[in-house]
């Protein structure tokens, strides 16, 4: 079975355009059993992508995308510990000058 790990929701501006609502009818739709959320450089959309996937009996999977020097990097978080690392990080990104 295909899952998708990379999506991005109407969250990551001007790159996807689904609400975390509809990725996870879609997934569901679908017959997949977990999903990804990997917005860039943002996580605004998690909370509410938790609770589309729990009514739709889809494990979500939080991550975050981040930009590097050679292109882009999505990380997922596995763990409460995980979770906290992504937080921690979005935070930074959006505090910085520089883009």
């Amino acid at each position: 079975m295909y899952l998708h790990l990379n999506t991005h929701s109407a969250y990551s501006l001007l790159e996807g355009l689904p609400h975390p609502v509809e990725l996870a009818q879609a997934a569901s739709a679908n017959g997949m059993s977990a999903l990804g959320l990997t917005d860039h450089l943002t996580l605004t959309g998690a909370i509410e992508f938790v609770q589309a996937c729990k009514q739709h009996d889809i494990q979500p999977i939080l991550g975050l995308e981040i930009d590097l020097e050679k292109g882009r990097l999505p990380l997922l978080a596995t763990n409460l510990e995980g979770w906290a690392n992504l937080c921690r990080l979005s935070s930074v990104l959006s505090l910085r000058d520089k883009p």
